[in-house]
C-alpha cells in the first residue's frame, strides 16, 4: 500500500511564543509499504521532497531550513518486532539562520527550581538497556547527505558565515552471534554477542 501527498502545508501556532509560528511544507510527501512473505518482513520507504521549515516571529522569518529526505527500511515481524535495515539519505540541504532567531529562543526559555527528591534511588540500568534496545537498532545503517550549506547572518554587525559540505556518508553493520565477549561490571557478568564495524567517509 502506498500514500501520496502533493504540496502539503503544516503551520503551528502558539499565541505564548511572542505571536511566533512555524511553517512546514513539503512538494511532495510518499510512503510505501509492502509486508508478506517466508521471513514476514515489512520493507517500507518514507520520501518527502522539497521539505521546508521556517520559524517565524509575527511576519519576519527567523530561520529557514530546507532538503529532500528519502528513508527505506525493513522490519521482521517474525517473532518479537525487529528492525533489520534502515537506509537514509538527505539531499539539497540548506539552513539559513538570522541573528535574532537566538534572541527569540532566549526569551522563550521558562526556568524552573531543581526539585530534589531524597527518596530516589539510583539504580543501574546498563543491564537490561541493550536488550531492551537492541530490537529497534537497525542491524544495517546507512546515512548519506550530500550538497549542505549553513549560513548564519548577523544584521547588526552585517557579518554572513557559511559552511557547506559536499558529502557525507556514515554507514555500519552489526553481526550478531560470532564473537562473544565477557563484560564485568560491579559482579555483573554481560554477554555481547555483537560487533560492530563503521564506515565513515567525508568530503568538502
Amino acid at each position: 500500500m502506498g500514500v501520496h501527498v502533493f504540496n502539503a502545508s503544516v503551520t503551528l501556532r502558539d499565541g505564548a511564543l511572542s505571536n511566533g509560528s512555524i511553517n512546514v511544507t513539503a512538494s511532495e510527501v510518499h510512503a510505501d509499504g509492502a509486508a508478506g512473505g517466508p521471513a514476514r518482513a515489512l520493507v517500507f520507504s518514507a520520501n518527502l521532497v522539497q521539505l521546508t521549515v521556517k520559524v517565524f516571529k509575527e511576519t519576519k522569518c527567523l530561520g529557514e531550513g530546507s532538503c529532500s529526505l528519502l528513508i527505506e527500511g525493513t522490519v521482521k515481524a517474525d517473532g518479537p518486532l525487529n528492525v533489520e535495515k534502515i537506509h537514509a539519505s538527505i539531499n539539497n540541504t540548506t539552513i539559513a539562520i538570522q541573528d535574532e532567531l537566538y534572541q527569540f529562543v532566549q526569551k522563550q526559555k521558562k526556568y524552573k527550581p531543581a526539585s530534589i527528591r531524597k527518596d530516589v534511588i539510583c539504580e543501574d540500568h546498563i543491564a537490561t538497556l541493550i536488550p531492551r534496545l537492541s530490537p529497534v537498532i537497525p542491524k544495517i545503517f546507512s546515512l548519506r547527505i550530500d550538497t549542505t550549506t549553513v549560513k548564519c547572518i548577523d544584521n547588526i554587525t552585517k557579518t554572513n558565515f557559511k559552511i557547506s559540505l559536499q558529502s557525507l556518508h556514515v554507514s555500519y553493520i552489526i553481526f550478531y552471534y560470532i564473537f562473544s565477549y565477557l563484560l564485568y561490571d560491579r559482579g555483573r557478568v554481560y554477554n555481547l554477542n555483537s560487533i560492530l564495524i563503521y564506515y565513515l567517509e567525508l568530503g568538502c
